[in-house]
């Protein structure tokens, strides 16, 4: 779950109630495809409960991702389509936020452009770190359990602990609203 507090780590309540308003929560179905490989993604995804993959048409399967990971952030940042396709492995119960929604609110609201985007870079540098730090495989690139991972800034680290009441906060006023409709 540690990689979804590097992003809300960054945000404040206003941006989290905004959050709150504007994204939406499903469950997906076993080997349901919330994104395609070579599709641009319509939606931010945050894996609140379950296991989906990350599937390349060519190497298959990259990595598992499981509750706090955060997909389609790549796409979103480098307006590229999607690299891999994200497809569930159970039941599992997915965050979304609407690209174009986020997008509107990111170019309408500077303060919380600079918050997001600085979120963002730090999930991206920590998957990079590994990547540099650790034997690249399938499986470790977003693993949590990487034991030169656990040395993080304290501040950081009391940021992440704090703001994980946020991501709380986030999925239980979302269950309120769950929806089994397509995303």
């Amino acid at each position: 779950m540690k990689k979804i507090l590097f992003l809300l780590g960054n945000l404040i309540d206003t941006d989290i109630k905004w959050l709150n308003e504007n994204a939406t929560q499903r469950i997906c179905k076993k080997n349901e495809v919330l994104m395609k490989q070579g599709e641009s993604p319509k939606n931010l995804y945050i894996i609140v409960e379950g296991k989906s993959d990350l599937v390349e048409n060519k190497r298959g399967k990259i990595a598992s991702l499981t509750e706090g990971d955060v997909i389609g952030e790549i796409s979103f940042v480098d307006e590229r389509l999607a690299s891999t396709s994200l497809i569930a492995i159970d039941n599992t119960r997915v965050l979304s936020i609407e690209r174009k929604l986020l997008r509107k609110k990111l170019d309408n609201d500077s303060d919380f452009s600079a918050r997001f985007y600085r979120g963002l870079s730090m999930l991206l540098a920590d998957r990079l770190r590994k990547m540099i730090l650790g034997p690249i495989n399938r499986d470790n690139v977003f693993a949590d359990e990487l034991e030169w991972q656990s040395e993080v800034n304290p501040e950081l680290l009391h940021a992440l602990m704090v703001n994980g009441k946020r991501y709380l906060r986030l999925i239980k006023h979302e269950s309120k609203n769950l929806n089994n409709s397509a995303v």
